[in-house]
């Protein structure tokens, strides 16, 4: 193998786990963004049952 193969070797492998990494982040995030929008939920459902009046404010 010459040392241009090797390099663009080690480069398809370096983009490969780039692409790995940046995946496994977006899923991160959208668990994130998911349980934010449940507390969400959760929270305006306690303000419904608690004091309706205010879900008025909250829309």
């Amino acid at each position: 193998m010459t040392e241009k193969e090797i390099r663009i070797l080690h480069q398809e492998k370096h983009d490969d786990v780039l692409e790995v990494t940046f995946s496994i982040q977006n899923l991160e995030d959208r668990l994130i963004i998911g349980e934010q929008a449940l507390e969400i939920a959760i929270l305006r459902d306690l303000i419904k049952k608690k004091n309706p009046h205010l879900l008025t404010k909250l829309k």
